[in-house]
């Protein structure tokens, strides 16, 4: 969440990683004096042939380890930029999120009811290192909330051409990264076409509503889709009938903004968007946020003493114990925290 920062925070150097069809995108940002003073966008293309991946010849590995110097074009800029952490995000249709309601009044109360009202829902249905959660902060009237992922999806991950350490954050963790701590404004929402991807957060006087699931990706339905779905979570929640008619309104005319070509879109409060350009250094414009915003909500999130937005990443892990959701080196496969 959105709060006055601590002007003396050094943060090191991280890379918030997108899968696309084409390749990875990669947003680089580093936090001084509260501001985000360095932003730098890359993409790298899917290697193609014998060398691409994890399937590169023992010689050219042979190599690597002898010399210690990176074989990638991501290695490479990683390496150059000294960058310290590595984040991919993970499809919010990969995912499951359930806000938590805690009933408790004394601070030293909340984590214990956040576990206990975790262990509720989880019942086995995700391993624990595929396990997040995190108690979100107070606020205004609202109710103490605590906020639960899971990844329970068994399939392949896709990893990017790199041998550092990369941690998954869910989506809907990084779009919780741009809400206020302050309510102002109801209707957060990503959805991306190629993976058919949405993350929902209607932010209410009573607490958040969150939602992770997927679209369809009939290419001429994909909008109307994203519009429908964001209504069902809110009869779903029930809200009132005048609530759901506003909404609707409100996801219309925001969904009509997005270019006819446009792979994804990132709906935010005018309010929320304001906040955040307080906090970058440089100009942000409305088609770079549209595409890189999601990353930057995981990079605020990031911010270990970030209170000007709900979420911290730090909590996400998908390893009991771990700030993030699972961990992979290439060399590895498995959560090094696991070994």
């Amino acid at each position: 969440m959105i709060s006055t920062p601590n002007i003396n925070e050094q943060i090191p150097r991280c890379v918030i990683l997108k899968e696309t069809e084409k390749g990875w995108s990669a947003l680089l940002g580093r936090f001084e004096g509260g501001k985000v003073v360095e932003l730098e966008t890359k993409y790298f293309p899917h290697e193609v042939g014998e060398n691409a991946g994890s399937t590169r010849d023992a010689a050219s590995q042979d190599a690597k380890d002898e010399e210690n110097t990176p074989t990638s074009e991501l290695d490479r800029w990683l390496v150059q930029n000294e960058v310290t952490q590595i984040f991919t995000l993970l499809s919010a249709g990969r995912t499951i999120t359930r806000v938590l309601e805690l009933n408790v009044s004394e601070e030293d109360d909340v984590e214990q009811a956040l576990r206990l009202q975790a262990e509720s829902h989880l019942l086995g249905g995700a391993p624990a290192y595929r396990v997040g959660m995190a108690s979100l902060p107070t606020r205004s009237e609202q109710q103490r909330q605590g906020i639960l992922f899971s990844w329970p999806d068994k399939g392949e991950v896709t990893l990017p051409d790199t041998e550092a350490t990369v941690w998954f954050v869910p989506e809907t963790a990084a779009l919780l990264g741009l809400v206020p701590t302050k309510v102002e404004g109801s209707l957060f929402v990503h959805s991306d076409k190629e993976s058919g991807s949405i993350s929902i957060l209607l932010d209410t006087p009573k607490g958040l509503i969150v939602r992770s699931t997927r679209v369809g990706l009939d290419e001429n339905g994909w909008k109307q889709d994203v519009v429908k779905t964001i209504i069902e979570t809110a009869i779903s929640s029930n809200m009132s009938t005048d609530e759901v008619k506003e909404l609707k309104k409100l996801a219309e005319e925001h969904i009509d903004e997005v270019d006819s070509d446009a792979n994804q879109c990132l709906i935010i409060p005018d309010q929320a968007r304001s906040q955040i350009k307080d906090l970058v250094s440089q100009p942000i414009e409305a088609g770079w946020m549209n595409e890189w915003g999601l990353s930057l909500g995981a990079l605020f999130a990031f911010r270990e003493k970030n209170n000007m937005f709900v979420s911290n990443t730090k909590r996400f892990c998908f390893d009991a114990g771990c700030p993030y959701f699972h961990a992979f080196q290439r060399s590895q496969r498995i959560c090094p925290s696991r070994l």
